[in-house]
């Protein structure tokens, strides 16, 4: 064999050995792309949900004490808005529960306002889901801490 018809077999092979390492690739690519599911994004089925997500959150800043009063308004014929009156104590993270939530409540599709009201240092929480204003919360720090005797 000559100088010139080996490098030809080593260009060769070369050649083969890149264009068999595309198809792998690609084939590769196919497989992954027809069995890995994009992050599906989870939505509200029921407004109940919003509710749920609200006492869990409400659960999860432990430590504090807190009682809610739940009411409906009927908005029209065929909508009636909850709303929920939650009394807090007085060192409660406002701020937290309204950041935690609104991140949570995010997840599933929906939208939280937050509005602080002074010198009462209350927090109104709106929720919005599919253009229609669903929840309102009202956090009012009311609780007084006991003193121990």
């Amino acid at each position: 064999m000559t100088k010139q018809s080996t490098s030809f077999i080593l260009v060769n092979t070369r050649k083969k050995y890149l264009v068999s390492l595309l198809l792998i690739s690609c084939f590769l690519a196919v497989v992954l792309l027809l069995t890995v599911h994009p992050n599906e994004r989870q939505t509200i089925h029921d407004l109940a949900e919003i509710d749920n997500v609200l006492f869990s959150e409400l659960n999860a800043v432990s430590g504090f004490e807190y009682r809610v009063r739940t009411s409906s308004i009927e908005v029209d014929s065929i909508f009636t808005r909850k709303t929920h009156r939650v009394a807090v104590s007085q060192d409660f993270p406002l701020t937290l529960l309204h950041s935690r939530f609104a991140a949570t409540i995010q997840q599933l599709g929906a939208t939280v306002h937050g509005s602080r009201h002074f010198p009462e240092r209350s927090l109104e929480l709106d929720v919005l889901f599919a253009g229609k204003h669903v929840r309102k919360v009202y956090l009012e720090p009311t609780i007084r801490e006991t003193e121990s005797d």
